[in-house]
């Protein structure tokens, strides 16, 4: 399947992705882009080359592959190596939502120019990862530290005048993105322009004193209890004091940290599970185009703050004050507490009571799933995180409690609930800890768990 299309005219190679809906940048595309590139630049007739995409966006989508896979080849870092190291002017157009792997490519291009309603956004962060293909080093270089900082730890869209006034995108069109990329050529052509690699720009480091307090402010204001985000402003350091390719080597070695650490599956887990799920749970408001809860979500937000409360007197009743346990949670990124205090800190019993208060929340969704009140535990999941009750970065309570390991946790809960009744196995418990992907496991998928 043809998924780069191209021509040339008067000297230009106008190169269009055509992989529709969103034209991502998966292994076939790459491939078939970089090998296009190759042999457009072993032509003598191509003198610049102009890129955008086919349908309403040049590159959108956000990848997500399983963290524990590597990433096939050629990777995005090659592809963006061929484009800036193409021995002609690259010119993107842009055009839509340019996300992720598409804003990575558009920074390797040697000019960028973007329709209006242009939106530039990179992710990454949302579900646990960093950019990729050198996008921290480039964008660096161009943005200075707050600007790049700004638009990877945020992970929200920019429009194409933010995009400018942070030196991303070279130029606005009206429209025609296309046409005015190809006239840019043109002009390239005409003045016999050479390549300008970002990976040799300074504009973003001028400022060194400012880009340094950049990155302290930020480290001052970030928590400790996210990963990729930590990850994301060390490269953004390191774009000011190593060489592109070492920086782009560091930039690597931080993403695959990411991708192997336990909050990456969760983040991608939680980023899936809501949209499994929301149309079922939740409903959008007109007014405040916000999402609220339907009856059934309701119905899952009071179970688990019942087994909230009941979790927090529990271990008082164990020997732990309210402020401690508060503390504990608050340490561990916790929002919603059991008795609502936010001020002392316990971080030394984070481990003990969160997980605890994860089984509490387990069984409580475990028992709706049994009596059919939901039909799979991503909503859960979904709703904790989105009333505050558990932080983002586990997952939500069934996804965490398969991390913590089942089995184990069963056999904590059974001890645990000789004291207390939040704490009693449910049955589906019983028939979870036997399959790998625990309540996730499709022989559970509608199967009667109910006691005898």
């Amino acid at each position: 399947m043809k998924l780069v299309k191209h021509r040339v005219v008067e000297g230009i190679a106008v190169v269009v992705l055509a992989a529709p809906p969103l034209n991502a940048l998966e292994q076939p595309v790459r491939a078939q882009l970089i090998d296009l590139l190759d042999a457009l630049q072993a032509r003598d007739d191509v003198g610049a080359i102009c890129m955008t995409g086919e349908g309403v966006a040049f590159s959108a989508g956000l990848d997500l592959s399983d963290p524990a896979e590597k990433e096939t080849r050629p990777t995005m870092r090659e592809l963006c190596a061929a484009v800036e190291n193409c021995r002609v002017p690259v010119v993107v157009g842009l055009r839509g939502a340019v996300m992720g792997r598409g804003v990575a490519l558009a920074l390797a291009a040697h000019h960028r120019l973007a329709e209006q309603k242009t939106t530039l956004a990179l992710p990454e962060v949302s579900i646990g990862q960093i950019p990729s293909g050198g996008t921290t080093q480039r964008l660096a270089r161009l943005a200075g530290a707050d600007g790049a900082m700004s638009l990877m730890l945020g992970g929200r869209p920019v429009s194409a005048s933010a995009a400018m006034e942070r030196r991303i995108i070279d130029g606005i069109v009206s429209s025609n993105v296309q046409a005015a990329a190809y006239e840019m050529c043109k002009r390239l052509i005409e003045e016999g322009a050479s390549p300008r690699k970002t990976s040799e720009l300074r504009d973003g480091f001028a400022d060194g004193i400012g880009y340094m307090q950049a990155i302290g402010t930020r480290r001052q204001e970030l928590g400790k209890n996210l990963v990729a985000p930590v990850r994301i402003i060390d490269c953004v350091e390191a774009a000011a004091v190593l060489p592109f390719e070492v920086g782009c080597d560091y930039e690597e070695e931080r993403l695959l940290e990411c991708r192997k650490n336990p909050q990456a599956a969760a983040l991608r887990h939680i980023f899936l599970a809501e949209r499994q799920t929301n149309s079922k749970l939740t409903e959008l408001d007109p007014e405040t185009n916000r999402r609220t809860l339907k009856k059934s979500g309701e119905m899952v937000a009071r179970a688990l703050l019942t087994a909230q409360g009941q979790a927090g007197e529990a271990m008082v009743a164990d020997g732990l004050t309210q402020e401690q346990i508060d503390g504990a949670l608050v340490s561990a990124g916790y929002r919603r507490t059991p008795f609502g205090g936010t001020t002392a800190s316990h971080a030394n019993l984070a481990p003990d009571v969160t997980r605890k208060l994860t089984a509490a929340f387990m069984g409580a969704g475990a028992r709706l799933l049994e009596d059919g009140t939901i039909e799979e535990p991503a909503a859960v999941d979904a709703i904790s995180v989105q009333t505050g009750l558990m932080p983002r970065q586990t997952g939500g309570p069934m996804h965490a409690a398969r991390a913590m390991g089942l089995l184990r946790l069963r056999n904590d809960m059974r001890k645990w609930s000789e004291t207390a009744n939040v704490w009693d196995v449910p049955p589906l418990l019983d028939e979870a800890v036997k399959y790998a992907k625990g309540f996730d496991a499709p022989e559970l998928l509608g199967a009667d768990v109910s006691p005898d």
